[in-house]
């Protein structure tokens, strides 16, 4: 019986040390795949921030009147607070210490460096809109806006005739 009770203990003693080092397993695998989750959101992030900061470069390149429409009155509002919760998120990454991974590191960097330029188009868009409200009186607004609307559309038109001008019969010259 005391054999038994010996090998009941040491059965015992093998299979808590077994499950102990089966939850540390799990819980290693636990924390890998966080991590992997974490750094695939991270990319994500980085993807939508270069989305997001083309589309800004390519509304820099319009003509500045679109700023005085009514829906473009908030975007350097909107975009000074994706700003801030942009600083926000990567203090926190680098007070968890994310930035001790390379991979990580290498993410938090460019999210950096993006909301940095979200933060340029804020101010250069703000300033476009305050120059525009100096030098286009309010109620002149909408005729400003027309105008543009205007030539937006328009092409160069060749001189020569055309088959509706010859059959039209009109001809100057």
């Amino acid at each position: 019986m005391a054999t038994a009770s010996i090998a009941l203990q040491q059965w015992n003693a093998e299979y808590y040390e077994t499950m102990a080092a089966a939850a540390k397993a799990q819980l290693a695998v636990y924390s890998g795949a966080w991590y992997v989750r974490l750094l695939m959101d991270f990319r994500k992030v980085a993807h939508e921030y270069e989305t997001l900061v083309h589309g800004l470069a390519q509304l820099e390149a319009s003509p500045s009147s679109i700023l005085l429409q009514e829906e473009a009155r908030d975007i350097p509002q909107s975009l000074r607070l994706l700003f801030r919760k942009g600083c926000v998120v990567l203090e926190s990454a680098d007070r968890k210490g994310l930035t001790r991974n390379w991979l990580m590191a290498q993410q938090i960097t460019r999210i950096n460096d993006l909301n940095q330029r979200v933060s340029g188009f804020a101010d250069r868009y703000e300033a476009a809109q305050q120059k525009l409200a100096t030098v286009v009186p309010a109620g002149d607004i909408g005729t400003f806006r027309d105008s543009f609307d205007a030539y937006r559309n328009c092409g160069p038109v060749s001189d020569a005739a055309t088959e509706d001008d010859v059959k039209a019969g009109i001809l100057h010259f």
